[in-house]
């Protein structure tokens, strides 16, 4: 388990058995202490083998508003493939979805829950569906069809 800190706020960076990374964070949540949460629990996550990220928000104080949000499809490339759900409590929803729905129109797989079963149920079909999906990509690239 890894610790990042940001100003008032903490995340707790583990991996499960599953490959699934969780970053659960405590504290406010101030717009710079997202962007590294964010960035800093996915570098942690992803570099100790995990193949989607749930992040618990719903335990913390956020403190910025949607313009706060930053592009999604300026996120480095690992993350943006990397499947990743937010569990917010029910005051924050609307917040993630908007982040949520910027991200999946540049391509980000990015879903907003306010329940940590459906938001790991999700990441796992996500995590599923890319295996298969590589799968089939990598096979097609090894055998192109012929004209």
């Amino acid at each position: 388990m890894s610790v990042v800190k940001k100003g008032l706020a903490t995340s707790t960076v583990s991996v499960c058995n599953a490959s699934i990374g969780r970053a659960v964070m405590r504290g406010v949540i101030t717009q710079d202490a997202a962007a590294v949460f964010q960035r800093e629990c996915a570098s942690v996550a992803l570099s100790i083998g995990a193949k989607g990220i749930i992040y618990r928000v719903d335990r913390s104080v956020v403190a910025f508003g949607p313009e706060a949000n930053g592009d999604p499809a300026l996120m480095p490339k690992a993350m943006q493939d990397t499947p990743a759900a937010f569990v917010v409590a029910p005051c924050d929803f609307e917040l993630f979805e908007h982040y949520c729905r910027r991200a999946q129109r540049a391509g980000i797989g990015r879903r907003v829950f306010t329940d940590a079963e459906r938001a790991e149920a999700w990441v796992r079909a996500q995590v599923e569906a890319w295996r298969v999906t590589g799968r089939m990509r990598a096979a097609r690239a090894a055998h192109p069809a012929r004209p």
